[in-house]
């Protein structure tokens, strides 16, 4: 059995029909380490940091991330609406921008130094890319952009890239 879960069948076993002498051939395991290794409460906490801080959580620095979160949000509103109108977007694009990245990074998140919603060179590549469409459809091709860039971002993450990049 191979630590990643998939057992090794040589030419002696049962599927040496086909099978080259010497070579390996790797199929999943039925014994459930695989599944064991992929819902363990220790994957769940290296994919969801929250579930290692909260524990953890005391309550008097709740105070000062009341005010680090107010502030944030009173910074994070009027950027969403201007960046909005940078890209040719009804504003309440601009706000939602601003606030489901904060609330997903809360779950995600682990770095301090991560920049959250939109910015100007973001607002100005999905304004080229939308301005070309109507003006009826440019939230939908910038909601469709959105959703295409969030899928691609989960499958590198899922497929641990972030460590393959030079620290």
């Amino acid at each position: 059995m191979h630590d990643d879960g998939f057992k090794a069948l040589s030419d002696e076993d049962e599927y040496e029909a086909d099978i080259e002498e010497g070579a390996v051939i790797r199929q999943p395991c039925s014994c459930g380490i695989c599944m064991k290794k992929c819902c363990s409460v220790k994957t769940a906490k290296r994919r969801l940091p929250i579930l290692q801080w909260l524990p953890r959580y005391n309550l008097h620095w709740a105070h000062g991330d009341i005010i680090a979160g107010l502030t944030v949000g009173l910074t994070v509103i009027p950027q969403g609406l201007a960046y909005a109108s940078v890209a040719n977007l009804p504003l309440e694009y601009g706000l939602y921008s601003a606030f489901v990245g904060c609330f997903v990074y809360c779950f995600l998140g682990t770095s301090k130094d991560i920049t959250l919603g939109p910015t100007a060179i973001m607002s100005l590549m999905v304004g080229q890319y939308c301005y070309s469409e109507s003006a009826d459809f440019r939230g939908a091709y910038a909601i469709v952009l959105s959703l295409m860039c969030g899928c691609t971002q989960l499958l590198m993450g899922m497929l641990n890239l972030g460590k393959a990049a030079p620290p």
